[in-house]
């Protein structure tokens, strides 16, 4: 059996980083090989040293509290159970002089899905890119993302050098096939983003874990919003006011304080025990979702939750909703912040599961069969 090493980020404080990494690593041990996720940590000193974000410190009084079941686990420590449970990883590798001074051995390694060779967010760091693998072994890349339009120029021979050894690329955008043919000159594939690989019901089983306890409200409209890029609150707070207006359900907000937004709201705070388990469980029973997360979009899509999802405007440069829900024919339910209303929101947010679910498992088929070649390709 050979085995295979997946480079990816699948410990991020982040759901959907977390739960792509186990997607894939679970597809490519079910199609025959021994494979595992590479356990390099990021962000390290190498990329914190390069103005990457800093993780926050936990103190000595939360551990305490944590211990004695006083206080519930932060994410990170959440997303590192999920990992220890779900994911089978290598030795961890805390530092990139540690991957590159030993690093692991495989038969064919991989650069997994999320935004792994983003310059800005990642540093440009080619241990994503393989630099440490080998010369003699093969080297693929599944649904890589770039979630940019452009490689600045100081960059631009980093990316080539390494990239152009691969045998077989494929990446989860339309931009980022636009890129690899302006730096390489061959064709990448767009395919489906790992967890969309898996059917929803191997999603739902995972969320019959969830130990969230707390008595929630029959019928709900879950927000899951993301800030790091833009600034989508003001917008948000106003669909989700029109919302309420149209199901007169609460809404149950995950993750940061959203102060624009005062009406009838649970908050479910990060540090109040939601990990993937119960991430999985909100948007499985959610009447509508609304979201400006890639990953709460194809969760949404996947499970058949009706949703509306949120970008910024319909020409930005990470096009990574855009291009997913176009390809699922889905995109009437993208709305921007410079929308001038929004209305219709239950016509909008519903969709044929059925006619989409054909879709996907078109999809799927054309993604599997991309990854099987690649991993069998001769090099």
């Amino acid at each position: 059996m050979k085995s295979v090493g997946i480079i990816t980020v699948h410990r991020l404080p982040n759901w959907g980083s977390a739960m792509q990494g186990y997607a894939l690593q679970h597809v490519i041990a079910n199609l025959g090989y021994n494979c595992e996720c590479i356990d390099y940590i990021y962000p390290n000193e190498w990329h914190i040293k390069r103005g990457s974000w800093i993780p926050g410190k936990v103190t000595l009084k939360s551990r305490i509290l944590r211990f004695f079941g006083l206080k519930p686990p932060t994410l990170n420590e959440l997303i590192d159970q999920f990992v220890c449970n779900e994911v089978r990883t290598s030795r961890r590798y805390s530092s990139f002089k540690a991957l590159h001074t030993i690093p692991p051995i495989y038969d064919i390694y991989v650069s997994g899905s999320d935004q792994i060779w983003n310059w800005k967010t990642m540093c440009a760091d080619p241990s994503y890119m393989l630099d440490f693998a080998p010369e003699d072994k093969k080297r693929i890349a599944y649904s890589s993302s770039f979630s940019v339009d452009n490689i600045p120029e100081k960059y631009e021979e980093l990316y080539k050098k390494n990239l152009s050894r691969y045998s077989a690329i494929s990446v989860r955008e339309k931009n980022g096939s636009v890129l690899v043919r302006k730096l390489l000159g061959r064709e990448a594939p767009v395919v489906l983003d790992p967890t969309l690989l898996l059917p929803k019901e191997t999603w739902n089983k995972l969320s019959e874990k969830a130990h969230w306890k707390k008595r929630m409200p029959s019928k709900f409209i879950l927000c899951y919003l993301l800030d790091y890029t833009y600034n989508p609150r003001p917008a948000m707070a106003a669909l989700l006011y029109n919302l309420q207006k149209e199901y007169n359900y609460p809404v149950v907000l995950l993750g940061r304080d959203f102060k624009e937004f005062d009406g009838n709201v649970w908050h479910m705070k990060k540090s109040q025990g939601i990990g993937v388990y119960e991430f999985l469980w909100f948007v499985k029973n959610a009447a509508v979702f609304v979201t400006s997360s890639f990953h709460g979009t194809a969760f949404a899509v996947n499970m058949g939750t009706p949703f509306i999802s949120m970008i910024e405007k319909r020409d930005q440069s990470d096009d990574r909703i855009c291009s997913f829900l176009k390809s699922v024919k889905l995109e009437n339910h993208i709305v921007t912040i410079t929308d001038d209303k929004y209305d219709n929101l239950f016509e909008r947010a519903s969709f044929d599961e059925h006619a989409v679910t054909e879709i996907l498992n078109k999809k799927r088929q054309a993604s599997l069969t991309f990854l099987k070649n690649a991993l069998d390709l001769e090099i």
